[in-house]
């Protein structure tokens, strides 16, 4: 028989192992990546919201860009932040410059010579590997972070949507076309840094009505994860060792866009929306609409906290911080930190309109003071 000590050593070993197995399931469920969210955005759609800044952020950091001869830039229709370097596109160029703003380099250049793309559809960095993916048509060429040319390949697909792995592959998107085939095209592929195609992964939804071609679709990394949609499709998916988790549900209700209409059904589809990208951060995911009649985008926000859904007013977070303009983030760094691009011009406009009701901040007056007729676009970080 078991003396009173035995058993009292074998409950607590017993209750031990219960906690240690119990903090154990915790923590697998707060790490789950196919946590899911449901966004209802029909029943609200027609409902703006004026969301401050200060409800997604707490402090405002202004990076404005050298400008000169050898960099000036008419708009910026990408950016990226990697290592200490901001990289940014113009559809004609890409740029480096330092996280002070400084220039720094060209990559590459635009022609048909050797090394020299034709146009600069997307881009891609590669921190580990130093090297930056550039996609012109149906080729991606390679560049160090000197701007230097490294190497290029063909592929054999149309996309204007390039992004790294977390294997440190790249991953293209197609273009989402009617398709008269009798099983659906592949949608998405995964190829090495080097162009061989390691996997191809079909549309859910085959179309073949030929009433409209899509080109962009949400494509994003959080959470180490790439995460993307196919249009027409409701679930945007977190793709993780090669497997597909749904990761959030969109309840369009009345105002979703067919997914396969006929050209003489698309002029009758006025107000009807589907998702033209996504951006997530910790606290929030970032949705932009797209509506073909007529041709707008919507930018809305749901919070992962309250679960609430909104459309956002003048498409943008009302400046409730410094007097700054409203702010929309084109990329988020780390999960947490989110990335805007304002024109210089813009940002005084509103910093001449917006100082009665926020108090300005001593480093935005001091990019206001510094800001010409022909400065650059202004990088604005948005800080938790």
């Amino acid at each position: 028989m078991m003396t009173t000590k035995q058993i009292m050593r074998i409950l607590r070993v017993a209750i031990l192992g219960f906690i240690v197995l119990f903090s154990t399931c915790r923590n697998v469920k707060q790490e789950d990546p196919g946590l899911l969210y449901n966004v209802d955005m029909g029943k609200d759609f027609d409902k703006l919201s004026t969301i401050p800044i200060s409800a997604i952020g707490s402090k405002l950091e202004y990076i404005p860009l050298e400008t000169d001869s050898a960099c000036l830039l008419h708009s910026i229709s990408n950016i990226s932040l990697a290592d200490s370097f901001i990289i940014v596109s113009d559809e004609n160029r890409l740029l480096l410059f330092d996280r002070k703003g400084r220039f720094i380099n060209q990559v590459g250049s635009q022609g048909r010579g050797p090394g020299e793309y034709n146009r600069l559809l997307a881009f891609a960095d590669d921190v580990k590997n130093r090297e930056i993916y550039l996609l012109s048509d149906k080729k991606i060429h390679v560049y160090d972070f000197k701007g230097q040319f490294i190497r290029e390949f063909t592929i054999s697909i149309t996309s204007k949507q390039i992004m790294l792995t977390e294997n440190n592959d790249l991953i293209l998107h197609s273009y989402n076309f009617p398709h008269a085939s009798e099983k659906p095209p592949n949608s998405w592929y995964i190829i090495n840094r080097f162009g061989k195609t390691l996997k191809a992964l079909p549309n859910t939804l085959k179309r073949s009505n030929g009433g409209i071609t899509i080109v962009f679709t949400p494509l994003y990394n959080f959470n180490g994860k790439i995460h993307f949609m196919e249009f027409g499709i409701d679930t945007l998916y977190c793709y993780h060792n090669e497997t597909k988790t749904p990761h959030v549900i969109f309840h369009y209700d009345e105002v979703k866009f067919p997914p396969d209409p006929t050209i003489d059904e698309v002029p009758g589809l006025q107000g009807k929306i589907w998702i033209g990208s996504v951006l997530e951060s910790e606290s929030s995911l970032y949705i932009q609409t797209v509506s073909a009649i007529p041709f707008s985008f919507s930018n809305c926000f749901f919070d992962k906290t309250t679960l609430t859904f909104h459309r956002l007013m003048e498409n943008g977070f009302a400046n409730d911080i410094d007097g700054g303009a409203s702010f929309w983030p084109m990329s988020v760094l780390n999960d947490s930190l989110l990335v805007d691009v304002v024109d210089a011009y813009d940002l005084v406009k509103s910093y001449n309109e917006q100082t009665k009701s926020a108090k300005p901040s001593d480093q935005l007056t001091n990019v206001i003071n510094g800001i010409t007729e022909t400065s650059n676009p202004v990088i604005v970080i948005l800080y938790p």
